[in-house]
């Protein structure tokens, strides 16, 4: 989260509250005490580096629903960040982001015309992302993000239609619609 950060293996959990500085940057101070906190949760497990599953905040995440041409698969992450430029107002390589193809639609009356690929990209300043990872790193986690309401729905189970997935803080909330 913005404001803490929470560990829940199976039963249990902790609570690890983060502090931030002018301009939103974790407080060194706070950075300090934070792996600290996450180390002492995950225990004396070794160092080996694990993979985890970690669920970022939506705050400042821009979700994006694209229809691209079919290309190769090979070729959809350039085509994807070309139109990426085009979406948001800063340049690629400024945003840490992922993307998912979801259904590919023939070309139009069987015209030789191009397929279509749905594409939904989600993405966010890489430094937020970067200094989530290098407090992760620090205690032998490495992160697999996704944004903590995706997550929430897909725990859920599947509803025909629109439904939305609610996530209640005590100073931010997050709304999902799905479709």
């Amino acid at each position: 989260g913005y404001t803490s950060l929470k560990a829940l293996p199976g039963g249990g959990g902790s609570d690890i509250p983060l502090a931030r500085v002018a301009g939103g940057r974790l407080d060194p101070a706070c950075r300090d005490g934070a792996i600290r906190g996450l180390r002492e949760f995950l225990g004396a497990g070794g160092r080996q580096p694990r993979k985890v599953p970690c669920a970022i905040p939506a705050r400042g995440v821009s979700i994006r629903r694209l229809t691209l041409p079919v290309v190769p698969k090979d070729e959809m992450e350039a085509l994807v960040a070309l139109q990426l430029e085009t979406e948001l107002p800063l340049p690629p390589e400024e945003l840490a982001w992922g993307f998912q193809v979801h259904t590919t639609i023939p070309a139009l009356g069987g015209s030789n015309g191009p397929a279509l690929a749905e594409v939904t990209v989600a993405a966010l300043r890489r430094e937020v992302l970067g200094e989530y990872r290098a407090l992760l790193a620090e205690c032998g986690i490495v992160p697999a993000f996704t944004v903590g309401a995706v997550a929430a729905a897909s725990i859920c189970p599947e509803a025909p239609g629109v439904s939305s997935v609610l996530d209640l803080g005590k100073a931010h909330s997050e709304l999902l619609t799905l479709e």
